[in-house]
């Protein structure tokens, strides 16, 4: 059962409300643009409520992907959805920037749609040659699922061996580089937030101690 919040409760009021009719006409078809629902949304948004729009490019199976994420945040609280659209090879008349651009408006589009149920039936704008779908998931960086929880565990356990600030961060440093490698495929990459807000509480632990000493010195 979801828990009833204030961005919940604004979200269902949105949902409820929020209207775009497929306006804009082509040759054969209507569709509603990004700009159409962000103008529409803008218009039922109370004081102090936001939306954020952000692209991630993620490369795998040979081609560009490019990930949107629609976020509606209102006073600390924050909901997000997401919608993919892979860039076409070649498109006629557009360099490779208008190419990356009409891709993100796509996949805004659809992460928008998404966060406010908006029906999701293709357009015939998407007859183009950018797809609307989501790709197969990025491979992990591990075997199984199983040696990425140990990894994860190992990690944790050994930022609880360090005493002092310095020594915590020195530790960090050693998995820096397979952190990094962790951001393509969801569920290592949720294990790699886990390990970094792990970090961040041991730090405030250690902070939040009498100054350790090393080797029991007294310092005076």
């Amino acid at each position: 059962m979801t828990e009833k919040t204030e961005i919940n409760d604004l979200l269902h009021k949105i949902q409820q409300v929020l209207n775009v009719p497929k306006s804009r006409k082509a040759k054969h078809y209507s569709y509603r643009s990004c700009e159409d629902i962000l103008d529409a949304v803008k218009k039922l948004l109370p004081e102090g409520a936001t939306i954020l729009l952000t692209d991630e490019i993620i490369y795998t199976g040979n081609r560009f992907y490019i990930k949107a994420q629609a976020c509606l945040r209102f006073k600390s609280e924050c909901t997000c959805a997401y919608g993919w659209a892979r860039e076409p090879e070649t498109k006629p008349g557009m360099d490779e920037s208008q190419i990356t651009g009409a891709a993100s408006s796509y996949a805004r589009k659809y992460a928008l749609n998404g966060l406010f149920c908006i029906d999701d039936i293709q357009d015939a704008d998407a007859q183009n040659d950018i797809t609307i779908a989501k790709p197969q998931e990025p491979q992990s960086i591990f075997a199984t699922s199983e040696m990425r929880d140990t990894w994860k565990q190992n990690v944790m356990k050994a930022f609880d061996d360090q005493p002092t600030v310095k020594q915590l961060i020195d530790t960090a440093q050693l998995y820096k580089a397979k952190l990094e490698q962790m951001q393509a495929n969801p569920q290592d990459l949720k294990a790699r937030n886990e390990v970094n807000e792990y970090f961040k509480k041991r730090k405030a632990d250690i902070e939040a101690k009498p100054e350790t000493y090393l080797n029991d010195e007294i310092p005076f």
